[in-house]
């Protein structure tokens, strides 16, 4: 289960980080416009996360946002917060809070402005926008299916000879528009949690 779990926190990492460097495949539209209030402060969305290679694994959560501010990704599992993806316009932070507590943090800002990506564009994206899926740099491995009501983002991606696969299901007519945010992110400290780069999670996994 640990594995599985470090796992599709990767997979999830990828899909809001414009880093890795797979072939983008073909998205279907699914207009936001229709699913949203015009004026939006904040967004909760119950998400469904489901590994489909190497393993099988699924694991439901919820995704929080405020607007040009924070993407906040919250997954539990028998009543408890187990992981946190943390997405800024400056850095994205990941915390495996359960089992071995680990905390990835990696800049970002760079990278976005360097590919002239605003951060409205990862938000939008997340939220299974097909406009913002087209703005992104080629190389995300990811599609988009499903209906506007359940829309799926999918991603595959290929790591030392292995292909990691999974879905994130979002179930848009559960979303909450500007109503109260129960999650909130609290970065760990240093000497509870093991820190770690992207890159050395692959020596974990």
């Amino acid at each position: 289960m640990k594995k599985s779990l470090l796992i599709t926190i990767l997979c999830l990492l990828a899909i809001a980080l414009p880093s890795c460097r797979t072939t983008k495949t073909e998205v279907i539209t699914i207009p936001t416009e229709e699913q949203e209030p015009a004026r939006w402060k904040n967004v909760t969305i119950p998400v469904r996360l489901e590994l489909t290679e190497p393993q099988k694994f699924t694991i439901t959560g919820r995704m929080t946002m405020e607007r040009n501010e924070s993407a906040l990704i919250t997954l539990r599992m028998l009543g408890f917060d187990v992981a946190q993806i943390y997405v800024t316009p400056s850095e994205a932070d990941v915390v495996i809070r359960q089992m071995n507590k680990i905390w990835i943090q990696e800049p970002i800002a760079d990278r976005l402005e360097k590919l002239h990506i605003p951060f409205s564009t990862i938000q939008n994206a997340l939220m299974a926008d097909r406009e913002a899926f087209d703005k992104l740099p080629a190389g995300l491995g990811l599609s988009l299916s499903g209906t506007k009501e359940k829309p799926v983002i999918s991603i595959k991606l290929n790591a030392k000879g292995k292909t990691i696969s999974g879905n994130m299901t979002l179930s848009m007519n559960e979303a909450k528009w500007n109503s109260q945010m129960y999650d909130t992110f609290k970065k760990p400290t240093e000497g509870e949690y093991k820190k770690v780069t992207l890159k050395e999670l692959g020596k974990v996994l």
